[in-house]
């Protein structure tokens, strides 16, 4: 999302007329447009931080501090793509890098991770408790019911 493409300006040029229609005046079209755009980084980096906790995972199951260091790890590519993305776009003439959308991008890698590791200690403990579909007895065929 680095290119001049998806700067606020062209996007908002999109959008606003459309939040407009709706009967919002120009100044509230501008304040969503902006709140859309930073709650589709958090959705984005979430997705992203989720999925970067299960590839450090490896679908190897960890626990306590081998699953907390996974996670920091998960987190820490999270950080750096956004610092990639911002320091992308402040080489561009009509973006800008910016430390508060890496903040804001952190969060939703954050809620990513958060995110995996309740899936993950979710499916640790179904595995421990033996509920997992493989320990499943077989339904009975039709003819026997």
């Amino acid at each position: 999302m680095s290119g001049p493409w998806a700067s606020s300006t062209v996007t908002g040029g999109v959008v606003a007329p459309w939040f407009e229609r709706l009967g919002l005046s120009h100044e509230a079209a501008l304040v969503l447009h902006a709140f859309v755009r930073k709650a589709g980084h958090v959705a984005a980096y979430a997705v992203f931080g989720f999925l970067a906790l299960r590839a450090v995972l490896g679908g190897v199951p960890a626990v306590g501090p081998a699953l907390r260091r996974r996670a920091f790890g998960a987190l820490s590519l999270g950080v750096a793509l956004a610092a990639a993305d911002e320091a992308l776009q402040s080489l561009t003439p009509e973006r800008g890098g910016c430390v508060r959308d890496v903040i804001v991008d952190t969060g939703g890698v954050a809620f990513g991770v958060a995110a995996g590791l309740a899936f993950e200690r979710r499916r640790a403990a179904r595995a421990a408790s033996g509920s997992s579909a493989t320990s499943r007895p077989a339904a009975a065929p039709a003819a026997a019911r």
